[in-house]
This record gives C-alpha cells, sequence and structure tokens, in this order.
C-alpha cells in the first residue's frame, strides 16, 4: 500500500513503546520481526606479528606519493596493539600463576572510564552530522573527565584483559581474574577487523603469520508498520515525541521521514482538490492534479503537485479505506 510506512527499532520493547504511543493518536500499527546480516573480513594471530604486519603498511607509499587515510588508521591501531602489549608484558612479567591481575569491577571502571573518553571525543563531530541532517542531539551529561593519559591507561587494561580471556591464559571466580598460564605477550593470538586496511593479500600477511577470515553476523530487528493514518492524525513534532529516547535505525529514521513529507504533501494536494469541489470524479480529481498549486507558508518557493493516475488511484484507494473519503468513482466526497 502506498500510505503505509515502516520504521526499525533495534529492540522489541521500543518498538512495543512507540506502538503504544501512535495508538492514542487514532494510528494503527504493528509489529514484525526481521531479519538483518552483515559480513566482516577479520585478519588474526599473534600480537608482534598483527604489529609487524601493520608496520609494513604503514611503510608502503601510496600510488600518488603522499599520506592518505589508511596511514592514519594504521598508525591509529598500532599504536593501540603497541600500548596493549605493554601493558600484557608488565602483566606478565610482575605476576606468577595464580596471581590476581584485577577484578571485574575494576575492569568494569576501566571499560567505562575509557568509553566515556571516546564518547566524549566524538560527541562534536556526530553533532555536527546531525545538525546539517536536520536533527538536533541532547546535550551530553558531562559527567566525570577523562584525561587522554587515563583514557591511554584504560584502553590497554580493558585490551589486555579482552587478550588473555581469548587465549584462555586467565580465570574469573568470585569477581577476580586470575593469571592461569605464563606467555609471551608477543605471541598472544589477537584479531582484528580489516575495515579502512584496503586490500587484504594472502601470501603477505601470512609472511607475518596472520590468516584472514570472513565473518558472517545474523541479528533481528523490529519493524513498526503504520497504517496511513499516521500521514495525516501525526505531525513531525508528534512523531519526534513518541521517538523520544528509543533507539531507532538511523537509516529508516531518514527514510521515514523523506516519505512521509511527500506522501503528506500528495495527501493534502487530494483533501485541497475534494474540499474546494464539494464532490468529484475521479477523472476530474485526475485533472485538477496535475500541476496543482501548493500553498505551503514554511517554504519561500511555490510547490506544484503532480499525481499520476497510478499513483493517484492508489492513493484514493487508501484513503477510502482510512474513511478520509468516500462515494463513487464518480462520486468522491470527503468522509470523516
Amino acid at each position: 500500500m502506498v500510505l503505509e510506512e515502516s520504521l526499525l527499532f533495534n529492540s522489541a520493547d521500543d518498538a512495543d513503546t512507540f506502538i503504544k504511543f501512535l495508538r492514542k493518536k487514532r494510528c494503527k500499527a504493528h509489529r514484525k520481526t526481521v531479519m538483518y546480516s552483515f559480513e566482516e573480513e577479520e585478519v588474526s594471530g599473534p600480537l608482534d606479528g598483527m604489529i609487524s604486519y601493520l608496520q609494513s603498511l604503514e611503510n608502503r607509499e601510496s600510488p600518488d606519493g603522499e599520506e592518505g587515510p589508511v596511514k592514519t588508521i594504521v598508525l591509529q591501531r598500532v599504536d593501540k596493539l603497541l600500548l596493549g602489549r605493554g601493558m600484557l608484558e608488565r602483566l606478565l612479567s610482575s605476576h606468577e600463576v595464580g596471581d590476581v591481575l584485577f577484578t571485574e569491577d575494576e575492569v568494569r571502571r576501566y571499560s567505562q572510564q575509557f568509553f566515556r573518553y571516546i564518547a566524549e571525543a566524538a560527541y562534536p563531530l556526530m553533532k555536527k552530522e546531525m545538525e546539517e541532517r536536520g536533527y538536533e542531539l541532547p546535550p551530553r551529561d558531562p559527567g566525570p573527565v577523562v584525561s587522554e593519559e587515563e583514557a591511554r591507561e584504560a584502553g590497554a587494561i580493558v585490551f589486555a584483559d579482552d587478550t588473555l580471556r581469548e587465549n584462555r591464559m586467565v580465570s574469573v571466580e568470585g569477581g577476580n581474574v586470575r593469571l592461569l598460564k605464563k606467555g609471551e605477550a608477543g605471541g598472544c593470538r589477537v584479531s582484528m577487523n580489516t575495515m579502512g586496511l584496503g586490500p587484504i593479500d594472502a601470501d603477505e600477511i601470512a609472511g607475518h603469520g596472520i590468516s584472514s577470515s570472513v565473518n558472517l553476523y545474523f541479528d533481528a530487528q523490529f519493524e513498526v508498520i503504520m497504517d496511513g493514518s499516521v500521514l495525516v492524525e501525526c505531525s513531525v513534532n508528534d512523531i519526534e515525541e513518541g521517538l523520544k529516547d528509543l533507539e531507532v535505525d538511523e537509516e529508516s529514521l531518514e527514510e521515514f521521514f523523506a516519505q512521509y513529507e511527500l506522501k503528506r504533501l500528495a495527501i493534502m494536494g487530494v483533501l485541497g482538490v475534494v474540499q474546494d469541489a464539494g464532490r468529484i470524479s475521479f477523472s476530474g480529481l485526475e485533472e485538477r492534479l496535475v500541476d496543482y498549486p501548493m500553498n505551503l507558508e514554511e517554504l519561500a518557493e511555490p510547490v506544484r503537485l503532480t499525481l499520476e493516475p497510478a499513483f493517484l488511484s492508489s492513493l484514493v484507494s487508501g484513503m477510502r479505506k482510512l474513511g478520509y473519503l468516500t462515494g463513487s468513482q464518480e462520486n468522491i466526497r470527503l468522509g470523516k
């Protein structure tokens, strides 16, 4: 149906919350679970091999002889791995098997500290991007300030904890992360996605003891399917109010608002013509809705609307089902 609209949510609870909001606005909606998948190429191997491979990319000249974004990504990853390696070496050299390295609460605190720093650093860029798309992000709760030095230390501890767990070198009991076996920091196996690194050469990475794989991930999202009444009964402000504090898929939201504005204009055009005429035939409606002028206060330039017959027929049918139009093809009138 041309009037049907939908939005994707990442949680069933958020989808249900939005449906309840719509029903209060006299709009019908239901939820459907949909699958989505994505693939990610990954390389894995010993930590020292990963570092040496990235450093080989760093030193490779680009075709134009200039530094590009790939080098920036490589430098960032090398820095992270060297920092993490230093932390691993420090932990493994200063502790014996059976010693507690840290508690789970400590790791959780370091993780929160690290991601708070990342979020604070990314917020201005995200805010600017969303404003360019017409959305305004609420101000962030400043919370405790995390310095770059604190963030680097926290990130290194989180990296070391993840790596030791993946290599089964620690046990977790009673909230304590305890060293289970010792080894060389550079020999610990790590994995890394290849996003931003360009094409991966199998022979080249093999020389660093690294292999590649493609991982497929499957998950579900929750689609809220709305009938066309949402286009008449809800304003943009209403929709934004209903979505407040809900996690909605960004691409889905952009598409929804783009379609919402266009379809709303089409409905307004049909209702305007029928209201002016009192009653009108479909052929008469079709004739009137060619280059039809729309007076919109929010736009400085005039807008003229043309609804092609196939679209108009489907639109009128949908508006009849919703009760906004009534009567036969020769006698179309306003409904409720």
